[in-house]
């Protein structure tokens, strides 16, 4: 898993789901910093946090990780 195709992916499901990262970030317990990071490719999360992001956004841990 790459941190761009994570960004690539969290950002297509954000904006399937319309959410914002703002309004994401206390669904799934990541600070503020830490949510920008994935966003732009920066860094990836932590599998517990990856997994509140994939349920939250309703798609697969696998899919937003690239895997598929």
């Amino acid at each position: 898993m790459s941190p761009e195709m994570f960004a690539t992916r969290f950002k297509e499901a954000r904006e399937k789901k319309n959410i914002t990262i703002k309004a994401l970030q206390p669904l799934v317990g990541a600070s503020p910093s830490a949510m920008n990071g994935y966003a732009t490719g920066k860094n990836l999360p932590p599998l517990d946090v990856a997994s509140k992001i994939a349920q939250e956004l309703d798609v697969s841990l696998d899919w937003l990780c690239g895997i598929e």
